[in-house]
């Protein structure tokens, strides 16, 4: 049974990258479309955050937790992964983040 679990996640994550769109259940959804991301994007953000890939990023840390954890490193990690977050000042990714998770 767990191994359909298993598979059943892998597909998930697939198809989301095949259609560059995050499964709806995902911890990151309201983060991605925040900063205008998507599935690949976040691939490379996880990678720069040194999580294998998005899936393992997502079922190990939320947006905030990451943020309160690596600071900086985040906020560098998000600039290259995304051009909104390029035009915003440190500070306005901050209060971002926390304005989806008070």
């Amino acid at each position: 049974m767990k191994k359909i679990k298993s598979i059943f996640k892998e597909a998930k994550y697939d198809m989301a990258r095949q259609l560059n769109d995050l499964p709806k259940d995902s911890n990151w959804t309201d983060f991605a479309s925040m900063f205008d991301i998507g599935v690949l994007d976040l691939d490379k953000f996880a990678y720069l955050m040194k999580f294998k890939n998005f899936e393992n990023l997502d079922m190990s840390i939320s947006p905030k937790d990451l943020l309160r954890k690596k600071g900086k490193k985040f906020i560098e990690a998000l600039r290259d992964s995304s051009l909104k977050a390029n035009k915003m000042s440190d500070k306005e990714i901050i209060n971002s983040i926390n304005s989806l998770w008070p």
